[in-house]
C-alpha cells in the first residue's frame, strides 16, 4: 500500500515536471520571438523560466530515486556477494535519507528566513519559490523509504525462495 502510495506521488510529481518544462520552453520561445522579433522584451520571462528550471531539478530527484536512475557506481557493488550487497544499499538509503533531511530542515530555515523578500520581476514572495527545498526533500525521503522496504521485502523472500538479492 505504501509503494502505491509513492507510485501515485510519482505520477504527480512526473507530470508537473512535464507542465514545468513545457512552461519553461513556451518562456523561453516568448522572450526570444519578443526580445529579437518584436524589439519588445517581456520582462518576466528569464526569472520565470529560472525558476521553473530549478523547480524541475529538485522535483526531478524524487523522480530519480523512484525510477534508480541517479548516477550510481555498480563496479564494486556488483562483484560482492548478495548479502554485502543489500547492506551497502542500505548504508545508500540511509546517506540519501539524512542527506534529504538535511534539505528538508534548512530548507524550511530558508523559508522561514525569507518571508518578506520578493523577487525582483515577478514582484512574487520568495518563500514561494523557496518551498521546493523541503517538498522535494519530502517527497525524495518517501521514495527512500520506499526503495528501503522493497529491498528488505525482495531479500527477504529471495532468502526464502534461495535466490539472489537484486
Amino acid at each position: 500500500m505504501y509503494r502505491k502510495f509513492c507510485n501515485i506521488l510519482n505520477k504527480l510529481a512526473e507530470a508537473s515536471l512535464a507542465i514545468s518544462m513545457v512552461a519553461m520552453l513556451v518562456c523561453v520561445f516568448c522572450q526570444v520571438l519578443f526580445r529579437f522579433l518584436l524589439k519588445l522584451p517581456l520582462f518576466w520571462t528569464e526569472e520565470t523560466a529560472r525558476y521553473l528550471m530549478v523547480f524541475a531539478v529538485f522535483i526531478g530527484c524524487s523522480v530519480g530515486i523512484c525510477r534508480d536512475s541517479h548516477l550510481g557506481f555498480t563496479f564494486v557493488l556488483e562483484r560482492c556477494s548478495p548479502h554485502l550487497q543489500l547492506i551497502m544499499r542500505m548504508i545508500s538509503y540511509v546517506g540519501m535519507f539524512l542527506l534529504n533531511a538535511y534539505i528538508i530542515y534548512y530548507g524550511i530555515m530558508v523559508v522561514l528566513r525569507n518571508t518578506y523578500q520578493i523577487s525582483a520581476a515577478l514582484q512574487v514572495p520568495m518563500w514561494i519559490f523557496y518551498c521546493i527545498l523541503p517538498l522535494s526533500g519530502i517527497l525524495s525521503c518517501l521514495q527512500i523509504i520506499s526503495k528501503a522496504i522493497e529491498l528488505v521485502c525482495s531479500s527477504n523472500s529471495s532468502h526464502t525462495e534461495g535466490g539472489p538479492v537484486k
